[in-house]
């Protein structure tokens, strides 16, 4: 009775395992169409992000992803971004400078950076789609998470 009990634990513990693995599988093969996706939307250097919230620090506030946004078009981006002050939103129009792009292929991460005349700015885009923006002006920087479209 005891070697029936033992091969029903030893069999349930090796399906489980197997189908874990499976969904592990699975997973990462979904991560890199995700990540090769994005990063031949990053190379077009034509692509827009909507963020859905904005933090600086612990202090964060939910935003609409359907208003906010900030659009890459070759040397050239647009952005209406809400801050954490219901009184300020940034409208920018500007001219892209030092635009560059590293993609590691191991971590399937992808960092763009860039900046204008006063604003550093930094975009990381994860391998399961989510994209975070850091925008640093006069030495504070304002993040915001979002996806890519």
């Amino acid at each position: 009775m005891r070697y029936i009990a033992f091969l029903f634990i030893a069999f349930s513990i090796a399906t489980t395992y197997s189908i874990n693995a499976q969904q592990i599988t699975n997973q990462k093969e979904q991560h890199k169409a995700t990540y090769e996706a994005n990063k031949l939307l990053i190379q077009s250097k034509t692509y827009t992000i909507s963020p859905e919230v904005v933090y600086i620090e612990r202090n964060r506030k939910a935003i609409n992803s359907n208003t906010n946004f900030l659009s890459i078009n070759g040397d050239h981006f647009t952005s209406n971004l809400e801050t954490l002050d219901p009184k300020v939103t940034l409208k920018l129009d500007n001219k892209v400078s030092n635009y560059k792009e590293d993609s590691n292929d191991d971590r399937q991460v992808i960092i763009v950076e860039f900046s204008t005349s006063d604003s550093q700015f930094k975009i990381i885009i994860q391998p399961i789609g989510n994209v975070f923006i850091e925008i640093t002006k006069s030495g504070e920087t304002t993040t915001y998470k979002g996806k890519l479209k």
